[in-house]
């Protein structure tokens, strides 16, 4: 593991959810907006992948960040879905 990503996985701690459940994460705010995130995905708003976007942005080491990417992915009907989702896992 090079440098970066060992300081990246050092600063990732345990945080809790809207329904208390624990996730890791490198900040609270990375939970609250994947909360964020699931939550558009239930409601089905068209600003889901935005608001994984952002997710990934604020912790692009959020392992369940890139979970739900591969997941979108996978429910997509475009042809690369799969490819694009196993991209997704790699990352996690």
């Amino acid at each position: 593991m090079d440098r970066v990503a060992s300081e990246v996985r050092a600063s990732v701690s345990n945080h809790r959810d809207m329904n208390g459940v624990e996730v890791r994460a490198a900040s609270q705010e990375t939970v609250r907006l994947l909360d964020h995130a699931v939550t558009g995905y239930a409601r089905a708003r068209r600003d889901t992948r935005e608001r994984l976007a952002a997710v990934l942005a604020s912790d692009p080491a959020c392992v369940m960040a890139h979970c739900l990417d591969g997941y979108f992915h996978m429910l997509s009907s475009k042809r690369d879905g799969m490819s694009r989702a196993r991209e997704a896992l790699a990352r996690g």
